[in-house]
């Protein structure tokens, strides 16, 4: 019997088609046998160059945002540490500094545009000894990066969620931008575009996913995702601050 050849993009299979219940065993909002997992939202930006290997630009972002759910929600006292975010730059001087000033959550690491570098920052945040719920928006974009790269998931406890199609499952079927689908949610946003940002945006949008239809609403998950609607408002205000002050710099 021939083999069968695998598909032309076999590497997206993966994704779940049933995102939400995974999200929310992962979440501790339904029954699990699984240690806790880390979530995990990654975004990239400037695609094209990570695809062709910089073949004619070297401008590129990496962006990740973590939730570890084994020290959820004992050790975070400041919601702010809930999701951690990581936004590494390569490129031109130029690119670097107009994407550095975009980032919203900290300062941005710049490294070189080289494929082992890049997988490196990645494997790092996937490691292969937790289970692993891996979210992106229209997620396929950053599996065809993935392939490009050469990196191939860590381990086979890896759960693949796709924000569009989470918001399918929780409202009408729906083809959405990140900024759409932030706005159905009332989650505060700003500065898309950047990787970093992206990934943060990314995570919470998941997160709001998961508890908006959930039938206990006063569960104590749930209260603590919905609060990130403040504690965006709050940090929007910081970085409308930090833009200004920056201006007054220039004068």
């Amino acid at each position: 019997m021939p083999r069968r050849s695998r598909s032309r993009h076999w590497w997206r299979a993966s994704v779940s088609k049933n995102g939400l219940q995974v999200l929310q065993r992962a979440l501790g909002l339904s029954e699990s046998d699984q240690p806790p997992p880390i979530i995990v939202a990654i975004d990239f930006e400037m695609t094209n160059n990570l695809k062709n290997g910089f073949l004619n630009s070297q401008d590129s972002q990496l962006g990740i945002a973590t939730l570890d759910m084994k020290s959820f929600p004992q050790h975070v006292e400041d919601k702010e540490d809930l999701v951690t975010t990581e936004n590494y730059i390569t490129g031109s001087k130029s690119y670097i500094e107009k994407a550095s000033k975009r980032f919203a959550f900290g300062e941005s690491t710049t490294i070189q545009p080289l494929k082992a570098e890049l997988v490196h920052r990645i494997d790092t945040a996937l490691p292969n000894d937790r289970p692993i719920v891996l979210v992106g928006h229209a997620v396929t974009n950053e599996l065809d990066v993935f392939h490009a790269l050469g990196y191939t998931l860590p381990n086979s406890n890896v759960e693949i969620l796709d924000t569009t199609k989470l918001a399918n499952e929780v409202f009408e079927p729906w083809s959405c931008s990140l900024g759409a689908l932030l706005r159905r949610l009332r989650c505060p946003h700003a500065r898309l575009h950047s990787a970093g940002n992206d990934a943060n945006f990314t995570l919470k949008a998941a997160l709001l996913l998961a508890v908006y239809r959930y039938a206990d609403q006063d569960h104590a998950v749930v209260d603590m995702f919905w609060s990130l609607e403040k504690q965006n408002k709050i940090r929007e205000r910081r970085a409308a601050w930090k833009i200004e002050v920056e201006k007054l710099r220039l004068y």
